[in-house]
């Protein structure tokens, strides 16, 4: 028998991206449904698994304005500098955060515990549904709303549907919307290190010819790492016995921290860029990965994922509190035209970077050294690249308190 549901809004996807549109929605005043095939206990477990998130200091605000940080405070470990150099060159740039003000550069948070937050809150709020273990077969958005068919007799009907199912997203793909992709032929090692001497809150930015090494500070004396290699090597790598793998993981990382170990499970990406050529159709629209996915190295996928949901929910709130419908093309196509040359620029810049340092080429060579020179010399360079990183002059809403005028 088919069991007819009703909501403003269906996500499909609870990973870190999807759970937070669907906390900030709903703190918004929308009746939202949440989908993801994984187990509810699975989604929020509290285990360790190695992965963890660059927060930068204007989405902290936003998280903080909607009653989330406080909570994901507890695990943070703010970035207090950020040294970025080249191997072989003995130039590098440095940033420190009293450079621009009294605020961390940003925070890192392993994801287990963002995960933890983001769905402790919405198991709180009534006006949201979760169904763990259950999967889109099917939509449709014909005879004006969105219609969503689950695996298990479920029908849902929503005034629109937010595909936040990553970068293979199957509902970007049944909706027929194009995308650019590009295979870097890299491969990222994500790991967890743990030291001997604490970090001091500095992150490390470290650009080779096979791909950049970044080090990122976690609470106490561990990291995360994102280790880049050719797809060749990384698979090489990770065959490799613990400490086979520690001594070659110890020929890069140094040894300025003392001792390291790392710290099991590793994890692999293959890299790919992937950017959607619009982020919606007829009540449908793309966020996070779904939308766009680009090269690790600056750290930010996740802080514009961030930007994606901010900006989605606070159009998709105003337009509702004008009696207007959230889910046609002319409301979706705001959002594209706001989020897509934020995204454009991140990618353009992601993907200039892995290729001026992918390579020996002299020019290169000499053109980026001397980049790094000039930023490291330049005040009003330093600053203005701390301060877009950190998103500090982007809009603060909070959802449950938009109006007409705000």
């Amino acid at each position: 028998m088919v069991e007819k549901l009703d909501a403003d809004i269906t996500v499909i996807g609870a990973g870190l991206v999807g759970s937070l549109f669907a906390n900030f929605a709903a703190d918004a005043g929308f009746k939202v449904i949440i989908i993801d095939k994984a187990n509810h206990k699975d989604l929020i477990k509290n285990s360790f698994d190695g992965r963890a998130s660059a927060i930068s200091f204007g989405n902290k605000r936003i998280l903080e304005v909607n009653n989330l940080w406080g909570e994901i405070n507890k695990y943070v470990q703010p970035i207090l500098e950020i040294r970025v150099s080249e191997e072989g060159s003995n130039s590098y740039l440095h940033f420190d955060h009293k450079e621009i003000g009294s605020d961390p550069l940003g925070y890192m948070v392993e994801n287990r515990y963002l995960r933890k937050v983001f769905f402790e809150s919405i198991i709180k709020k009534k006006n949201v549904q979760l169904f763990d273990e259950h999967e889109i077969t099917d939509f449709s958005t014909l005879n004006g709303r969105g219609k969503c068919f689950l695996n298990n007799s479920k029908v849902i009907d929503s005034d629109l549907i937010v595909a936040a199912d990553g970068i293979k997203s199957k509902i970007r793909e049944k909706s027929n919307i194009e995308f650019i992709e590009k295979d870097y032929r890299q491969t990222a090692i994500v790991t967890t290190v743990k030291h001997e001497k604490h970090h001091n809150g500095i992150a490390h930015e470290r650009f080779r010819t096979p791909g950049p090494f970044a080090i990122l500070p976690l609470r106490g004396n561990m990291s995360s790492l994102v280790w880049v290699e050719s797809n060749i090597t990384a698979e090489k790598l990770l065959k490799l016995e613990s400490n086979k793998f520690n001594f070659e993981l110890e020929k890069r990382f140094g040894d300025f921290l003392g001792s390291i170990v790392s710290v099991p499970p590793n994890w692999k990406y293959k890299l790919k860029l992937s950017h959607a050529k619009q982020y919606y159709q007829h009540r449908i629209v793309l966020i996070g990965d779904a939308a766009h996915a680009t090269h690790p190295l600056a750290g930010q996928n996740f802080n514009a994922s961030i930007q994606d949901i901010t900006s989605l929910v606070y159009m998709l709130k105003k337009k509702s509190i004008l009696g207007l419908d959230i889910g046609i093309v002319d409301t979706l196509r705001k959002y594209d035209k706001l989020r897509r040359p934020s995204n454009d620029r991140l990618i353009a810049m992601t993907t200039f970077l892995n290729s001026l340092f992918s390579t020996n080429n002299s020019i290169k060579k000499f053109s980026r050294r001397t980049g790094i020179a000039l930023v490291q010399n330049s005040g009003f360079a330093k600053n203005f690249f701390m301060n877009y990183a950190g998103n500090k002059d982007i809009n603060i809403p909070n959802f449950s308190d938009i109006n007409i005028n705000s």
